[in-house]
This record gives structure tokens, C-alpha cells and sequence, in this order.
């Protein structure tokens, strides 16, 4: 009954190319100002406007909707859309919003990077190096512009929108630095269909924030205790015998 009422509520602005608020209480997200384009049993597809000026789209679910308003400041930003002539562009991009997994596999086709927000909260930010059948693959880029070097995963079940098209988007995965990373195609990598416990990853590492793989490297090699590592311990504990029979010295000259 629920998702009946909000395709009702979606009819007319998708008609009028009016913007709306999206409320999405359940995922405790910001209200969301755009502009509704189409629906489809389980997504809905946005237009979304910055400096009233066509940014990129995004699709949510139906079901993490919890209301759709028009208030005083949609009408003003309504005048000032029309006026600019912004409306007659946004229209809705010749993509499958049937759900995720079909629309996934058609921005990976022409290589449109993605934010991909998680039920968590996380945020996956880049290129897609993969639509598998269950998971995306994605090299997640951070804020200082670089791309992890392995693909990060996350099951579509676990996806609560997808935003792609925007300037800033755009921008940072034009100028990121990319390096060499794991061919998402190789049979041998870790795909959705293996059980092993040791062939399975975070579903979204980055939900507080990306790892770096070279620190983690280095602690592993430090843990395993290599020649080098045992001679610097000997060397550190003879310091601290000298140091300390150069005290002891000190305190009996006081004494």
C-alpha cells in the first residue's frame, strides 16, 4: 500500500518536471531536493540540480521513501528552472531502473563512474570493475584522489542508492590516480559464488573509511618477525642495558 501511495504522489512531478523533497526517514538521510523523472516497481530515478543547473541523477529505492513534499522553496526553485530553460533537459536517460542489478550492468557497459550509498551509510566512490551476478565491484577513490589498487564489493541487496552523471564525480574520477589492480575478470579472484571463509571481503571496507594496504602490509611483516626485525630488538635491548648501567652509575656518584 505504501509504495502504491508514493507512485501516486510521483505522478504529477514527474509529469510537470516539478521539484520536490524526498524524505527518506528510514536511512536517516538528508532530504533530498530533485526533480522525479520515472519509477519503476522498486526504484525511483531524480534529476538533481545544483546552482539550478542540471547535476547528474540518482536512483533510490521505492521503499526507503517515506514522503514526498513541495513547499515554498520547490515553487521558488520550480520559477527560477523554468525560467533558465533547465526543465527541457532533464529528461530521463536511456538506462534500466527495473533495479539495481540491471542498472549497474548498463552504466559498467559505458563506463559512467557511480556513488554507491549502502544501507550503513558507506559510500563507494568510482569507476565499476564489475556487475557480477550478486555484487558490484567497485575501485573506490578517496579524498585525496587515489584509487585503491583491489576492487571493494557490495551485494545489490545491500545498496540503497546509486548517483552518477554529477560535475564532482566527473571531475575526481578524471583526475584520480590510478594504478594497477586485479583483473576483475580472472577466474581465480574471489567471485560471489565461493564460501570459503578466507576468500571472502568486507561487503563495503569503506564505511568508515579506506584502508591503506600498505600499512596493513607492514604490520603483517613486522607480526611475522623477520631476521632484520630480531636483530633491531638485540640492538634496542642492549641500548636500554647501557642506558641503564649509565644511571646507576650517575645515582652512586650522588650517593
Amino acid at each position: 500500500m505504501k509504495k502504491d501511495w508514493i507512485r501516486t504522489l510521483l505522478v504529477e512531478p514527474i509529469a510537470l518536471r516539478q521539484p520536490v523533497v524526498l524524505q527518506r526517514k528510514k536511512l536517516d538521510a538528508v532530504p533530498l531536493y530533485c526533480v522525479p523523472l520515472a519509477y519503476s516497481s522498486a526504484l525511483v530515478l531524480v534529476a538533481l540540480y545544483t546552482d539550478f543547473q542540471l547535476d547528474g541523477y540518482q536512483v533510490v529505492r521505492l521503499r526507503d521513501i517515506s514522503g514526498i513534499q513541495a513547499d515554498a522553496r520547490t515553487h521558488f526553485h520550480e520559477r527560477i528552472l523554468a525560467a533558465e530553460q533547465v526543465q527541457p533537459l532533464m529528461v530521463s536517460p536511456d538506462l534500466s531502473i527495473a533495479d539495481f542489478p540491471s542498472l549497474l550492468a548498463e552504466l559498467y557497459a559505458r563506463d559512467i563512474p557511480v556513488i554507491v550509498q549502502s544501507d550503513s551509510g558507506g559510500i563507494l566512490l568510482g569507476p565499476i570493475a564489475k556487475a557480477g551476478k550478486n555484487k558490484l565491484r567497485v575501485r573506490y577513490i578517496d579524498a585525496e584522489g587515489r584509487a585503491d589498487t583491489e576492487v571493494t564489493r557490495i551485494a545489490y541487496e545491500d545498496i540503497a542508492s546509486v548517483c552518477f552523471g554529477t560535475r564532482y564525480l566527473d571531475m575526481v574520477t578524471r583526475y584520480a590516480t590510478f594504478s594497477d589492480t586485479e583483473d576483475p575478470e580472472d577466474p581465480d579472484t574471489p567471485d560471489e559464488t565461493e564460501t570459503p571463509e578466507d576468500a571472502r571481503e568486507p561487503e563495503n571496507p569503506h564505511a568508515m573509511g579506506p584502508m591503506d594496504a600498505a600499512q596493513e602490509a607492514d604490520a603483517e611483516t613486522a607480526d611475522a618477525g623477520t631476521p632484520d626485525g630480531e636483530t633491531t630488538h638485540r640492538l634496542a635491548q642492549e641500548k636500554l642495558r647501557v642506558e641503564a648501567a649509565r644511571l646507576a652509575a650517575l645515582w652512586k656518584g650522588r650517593t
